[in-house]
């Protein structure tokens, strides 16, 4: 027949003073009497020499267990935690940053100041007071304004005549010699047009061009009325017959 084994209370005792061996070397500070019984660790069974850490707390960290043995005084203090933000009641965290250099351009905005609207084509917005037009706008509302306005500006070559634009709007050149037209011309390319004609920048559509008002027609090679005379009769029936 097999032989069991047991612990009997020597052999407790025993084991008990062991575990009392180990856990001692293991706790890092004087404990408050437990029970005044052998087989509890009282205050006496901890040392009087127990190290308290010289560490000093440690703060905005990423959360560790740790391995230090040495325990901390009651008395010890964190550092603050320069990392949190603090929670503000009825307000929220963004992932926008608000930069000095917006709050300094948001400061710039007049008390009472209302959002403007740029406009392109004055024409459509005249009588708005909420539109801002844009210079390019305002160019080409003046330019359909003195479109009609002309102003006798001498003549010249057409050759050199200047492109069409805001600055010559409404100059009206009388050529000085016969030309044809380019595409710079409302009329299109390929036109002529004799010596005397005169011709006006205009603006169509926000787009300058050159227009052909008149010029003198050479007559030379036409006859005058009363430089004419009916034929008789006779002739008539000369052709006839």
């Amino acid at each position: 027949m097999a032989t069991k084994t047991y612990v009997d209370k020597t052999g407790l005792l025993y084991f008990w003073g062991r575990v009392k061996e180990w856990v001692t070397g293991r706790i890092p500070t004087k404990t408050s009497q437990l029970e005044n019984d052998s087989r509890f660790i009282t205050a006496s069974d901890v040392p009087d020499g127990a190290t308290a850490s010289t560490t000093l707390p440690k703060a905005d960290g990423t959360a560790a267990v740790g391995v230090e043995t040495a325990f901390a005084r009651g008395d010890h203090v964190h550092p603050s935690d320069t990392t949190k933000v603090d929670k503000v009641t009825g307000k929220g965290l963004s992932s926008n940053d608000y930069t000095a250099a917006e709050k300094e351009k948001l400061s710039g905005i007049a008390a009472g100041a209302t959002k403007t609207e740029l406009c392109t084509d004055i024409s459509k917005n005249a009588s708005s007071d909420t539109y801002a037009a844009t210079p390019k706008a305002v160019a080409a509302y003046v330019a359909s304004m003195v479109s009609g306005v002309y102003k006798p500006s001498g003549s010249l070559d057409i050759s050199v005549l200047p492109p069409p634009g805001l600055s010559v709007l409404g100059c009206v050149y009388n050529a000085t010699t016969d030309f044809t037209t380019t595409d710079k011309f409302v009329e299109g390319a390929g036109k002529a047009y004799p010596a005397g004609t005169n011709v006006v920048c205009v603006c169509i559509n926000t787009v300058y061009l050159w227009d052909v008002l008149a010029g003198f027609i050479d007559l030379s090679k036409y006859v005058a009325a009363d430089d004419l005379t009916p034929i008789p009769d006779s002739e008539i029936e000369a052709i006839v017959v």
